[in-house]
């Protein structure tokens, strides 16, 4: 939402006079205390007046007590007068914000990965692990990180979390990564690689992405394991993060980004067990890819 500053809203946004109260703090006398609600449901972005003294107002119409309307986006909204002092710039559901406490700079998540700080490269990386679960990922680990929680880097940081993901598909219906097989279909340059996702009768493939290049390294090392008689499957595709690096000839912070996308990628096409799909050894520093069944082949 734009107004005389750019706010990034929660699922669950109060606007009002009462600063204890209320996310977005407006000082003028003729707001109410707690003034009106903007709030994310099903058919998208909602607001409520809150039986305000002077009224909430959308595209220049007053809303009666207690009324609520749902906003497409460019929607202006006044509260306390008819002025438009405010617009709707995304209709976008509700994403991961983070609130520097001591510069009041806001970070938004892209592509549902939440990077801290980004002007200066990721120290921290927070992202869905689940339909509830948020996680964060440093380089001491991996941890759950809750709403209004506070991480301590360059900068303090409050974070923001939306709520839980209501999915439409049951656990049969759904793609497994444990039932998955990932094929890997490759340019002879290299430079093109689609990944097919394929699970009993289904199919679906993906166009090249930046972390294809990333997944692909860690799936030929697991495959090479595979003929090690001497290594169990616990043991197989482990990969030394340097080694890694050294051939995939990218830095450790667009290696982070691209554990991050591949993740959230698997996650936004609702694949049970997305966060498993890289995994990372604790006090060593290596990764592998988690599908067990994966093929390689020129394309």
């Amino acid at each position: 939402m734009t107004g005389a500053e750019r706010v990034a809203l929660r699922g669950r946004h109060l606007i009002g006079r009462d600063p204890a109260r209320c996310d977005l703090h407006l000082s003028t006398s003729h707001i109410s205390g707690v003034h009106a609600e903007l709030r994310w449901e099903e058919r998208g972005w909602c607001v409520v007046d809150l039986a305000s003294r002077n009224g909430t107002y959308v595209d220049g119409e007053r809303l009666g007590p207690g009324a609520e309307r749902v906003l497409r986006e460019g929607a202006t909204l006044g509260f306390g007068g008819a002025r438009a002092a405010w617009t709707l710039a995304d209709a976008r559901p509700p994403r991961a914000f983070a609130v520097s406490l001591d510069s009041g700079a806001c970070e938004e998540a892209e592509e549902g990965v939440l990077e801290l700080p980004q002007s200066t490269g990721c120290d921290a990386a927070v992202y869905r692990g689940g339909a509830v679960e948020w996680l964060v990922e440093r380089a001491g680990g991996q941890a759950v990180i809750r709403d209004g929680e506070v991480l301590n880097l360059a900068e303090r940081w409050r974070v923001f979390l939306p709520g839980r993901i209501e999915r439409t598909l049951t656990l049969d219906d759904a793609w497994s990564l444990e039932r998955l097989t990932l094929a890997f279909l490759v340019s002879r340059d290299e430079e093109d690689i689609v990944l097919r996702l394929q699970e009993r009768d289904r199919c679906l493939e993906l166009p090249h992405r930046s972390h294809h290049s990333l997944l692909l390294a860690l799936a030929r090392e697991r495959l090479r394991d595979r003929d090690n008689a001497a290594l169990t499957g616990g043991s197989q595709g482990w990969l030394d993060r340097e080694l890694l690096l050294s051939r995939l000839k990218i830095s450790i912070a667009t290696l982070d980004q691209q554990v991050h996308r591949a993740r959230q990628h698997f996650q936004q096409l609702e694949i049970h067990g997305a966060r498993r799909l890289i995994e990372r050894r604790r006090g060593s520093g290596a990764l592998r890819i988690g599908a067990a069944r994966l093929d390689v082949r020129a394309g």
